[in-house]
């Protein structure tokens, strides 16, 4: 005997409780994750991701490429900020 379709599936069985139709990169300061891990591993990643730009500029900017305010201005705050969250 074949099975009867369910005349009114769930398009969503398992809707997410916290839904986010637009993502932003506050979400963890915005909804009180800063002290938890989560908050832990969004300081690491942002600040390895700036921390990796200022290397790159420090690269370009020892070859002559580009002027030193490009490396110092726009990354290296935020890397050492971010960063300095990480260890408490």
């Amino acid at each position: 005997m074949a099975r009867r379709p369910n005349p009114n599936p769930d398009p969503n069985p398992n809707p997410d409780p916290n839904p986010n139709p637009n993502p932003n990169p506050a979400q963890v300061w915005w909804r009180g994750l800063v002290g938890s891990e989560a908050g832990w591993i969004a300081s690491a990643c942002l600040g390895l991701f700036h921390g990796g730009a200022v290397c790159a500029f420090l690269w370009a900017w020892r070859c002559g490429a580009i002027p030193l305010t490009k490396v110092v201005l726009p990354h290296a705050p935020f890397a050492a900020a971010f960063l300095w969250h990480c260890t408490f």
